[in-house]
């Protein structure tokens, strides 16, 4: 695949897979050694790693090296690749495997890999074969498996927005979200003034959430950031 008229390229596809094929930092493992044979005259150099395994994964770092390489792109753009990849199966720990190379004084761990990057890089390719203006729907088909009717034919753009015009319609939803992850977007949105926080659907003044009921709930400000479709 060459240069798409996205800017997605074979250069890009090939850092996102260096990205999650050589994992060393926010990676969290165990692993033990075997015992010298003997024949070692100085040192040992014949152990081997056995029972390594993955147990954590900074997967909050992973997006955001890999949204890096898109700095280019416009905001929207951008805010797919991040909810592509949140909702990829990054967070999918048995997906993970450490990797083992040989070294002077027997086997060395060598950092992490994700064993279905190619799955990444089709969720990426398939969203930049999308044209912009069309990108919402995908991610919000990739998510939730469909198209609200109400979403279709939307013109989405970026704007902001007060908290008090955004109506949140689902409360029951609402008053059952998960503590820890809207602990997680507290932090992000911590770091970022400028995240964006939800999509919604505009009547005149107000606004309807369909997605990120989380990143709603974790932000604290009068005015926040959102994805509109008019």
């Amino acid at each position: 695949m060459g240069k798409t008229e996205s800017g997605l390229t074979k250069q890009k596809f090939s850092k996102i897979n260096d990205i999650l094929e050589n994992v060393y930092y926010g990676a969290d493992y165990d692993y033990t050694r075997t015992q010298c044979n003997g024949g070692c005259i100085d040192y040992c150099r014949c152990t081997s790693v056995v029972g390594a395994r993955v147990k954590n994964i900074d997967v909050e770092d992973i997006v955001n090296r890999i949204q890096k390489l898109f700095s280019t792109e416009s905001e929207i753009t951008k805010y797919c690749i991040d909810r592509v990849l949140r909702h990829s199966e990054l967070t999918k720990i048995d997906l993970w495997k450490v990797n083992i190379t040989g070294g002077y004084y027997g086997e060395e761990v060598d950092g992490v890999r994700f064993t279905c990057s190619h799955d990444i890089i089709n969720l990426l390719s398939e969203l930049f074969d999308k044209p912009e203006h069309e990108r919402i729907n995908y991610i919000l088909t990739n998510e939730y498996g469909y198209l609200l009717p109400d979403a279709e034919d939307r013109k989405w753009k970026i704007e902001t927005a007060l908290t008090s015009n955004i109506m949140v319609n689902n409360k029951s939803h609402y008053i059952r979200l998960n503590k820890d992850i809207i602990e997680k977007y507290e932090r992000i949105i911590e770091k970022d003034k400028n995240y964006i926080i939800c999509i919604c659907l505009k009547n005149g003044d107000n606004f309807r959430l369909i997605d990120g009921y989380h990143r709603f709930a974790a932000s604290s400000e009068k005015q926040i950031r959102i994805i509109s479709g008019e």
